[in-house]
Formats: structure tokens, sequence, C-alpha cells
């Protein structure tokens, strides 16, 4: 299979398969501590020597392209989060209900990178107000936990706190909020827990 197609970085598009939308989706909805490191790089190269047919974006053999592509980039992208220091839990963060993307990455984002979030995962404590005030819209905001409804229209629900310790005690947990703005935009961020161990391999670390 051949593609043209020379680099995908920050958004550069290439010449007949627009790709950026994989790094934008996955890679660029990573985060562990909000730093960015100089040496990340998302590359896609395919020379051409091979003398394929060239795939067309959004046709045949270019959407199975692109699928698998997203696929492969999307379980990278979340092994990054599961890997970061001193990492005990993979955290999903859902944010819907926005007019824009951007704005649906901002509030995933502000959430994924709370310390105050991240350390309430650690320790499984049900505090989804954390959820909540780190998006910074409440008004008609709703909070789901895994499956359980913690925040709807505004208001706490009733939820049974001990079944969403339980889910917030598993390897991997799911924050979705919706900020009720009837907007159809969303945004998908991976991030990960704030342990102990993550202040200790800094500390000790020496370059």
């Amino acid at each position: 299979m051949n593609i043209v197609l020379i680099l995908v970085e920050n958004g550069v598009v290439p010449m007949r398969q627009n790709v950026a939308p994989v790094a934008t989706q996955t890679f660029y909805c990573v985060t562990v501590d909000a730093h960015t490191s100089t040496s990340d790089t998302f590359v896609c190269l395919a020379n051409g020597l091979a003398g394929n047919r060239i795939l067309q974006s959004g046709q045949g053999q270019g959407k199975k392209f692109y699928a698998a592509l997203w696929e492969a980039c999307d379980s990278l992208s979340r092994q990054i989060a599961a890997d970061g220091e001193g990492t005990t839990k993979l955290v999903r963060v859902v944010v819907a209900g926005t007019a824009s993307a951007a704005d649906a990455r901002k509030a995933a984002m502000a959430i994924a990178n709370s310390p105050l979030v991240k350390t309430a995962i650690r320790g499984g404590d049900p505090n989804w107000r954390r959820f909540i005030s780190a998006a910074m819209r409440v008004e008609r905001a709703g909070c789901r936990v895994g499956s359980i409804s913690v925040f709807k229209n505004g208001r706490p629900a009733a939820a049974d706190l001990e079944k969403v310790q339980q889910l917030m005690r598993l390897p991997e947990v799911t924050i979705s909020v919706d900020l009720g703005t009837n907007g159809g935009c969303g945004c998908k961020v991976h991030t990960c827990d704030l342990s102990r161990q993550y202040i200790t391999i800094n500390v000790d670390y020496h370059t």
C-alpha cells in the first residue's frame, strides 16, 4: 500500500491523504503532566518506491488506511498515558456538548491536567466536584464516572458513591463531562493519575 505523504506534524497536511486529524485526535490528546517533550514527533512517511497506486482520501482503500492508522495511533497514545512516571491508572477524559472542538479540547485538558483531579483518581476518591470545577462550567453540565451519573443539569445526582469509588479504583477510569451547551462537538483525552512515585522519579532524576 502506497501513499504520497511526506510528514505529518503540527498540522502539516499531506498531498493526497489528509491524516493530520489522526495526530490531532490521538497524540495531541495525551497528557501526563502538561509538559511537552522537545523530541515529541509524529512522522508518517512513504517514499513511493513500491510503485503502488496512490490512495485517495475518503475513498475505498484510502478510508481503510485512515481507519487503520487512527486505530494504531489511538493505541499508542493510550500506551503513552499509561506509561507515565509513577502511573497506576489510565484515565480517559471525555468531554461533549460544546460549540467547538477547540472548546471541548480545552475543557478536557483542564480536567486531565488538574493535580487535584489526578490525585483524587489516584486515591480512588469519588470527588466529582473536582472534575466539574476543572471544566469551569457547571450551570447545565453533567458528569459521569464510568457509567454512573454523579452530576446532571447543573446539580448533584443521587449516586451511590461506594460504587463510584469502586470504579475509580480500577486500572482504567473514564470521566465523562457534558458541558450542556447543546453543541455537537467533543473531545477525548488520555491521561494518568498522579502518585508519590511520580515525585520520587522526578526528584531523583538527573541529566
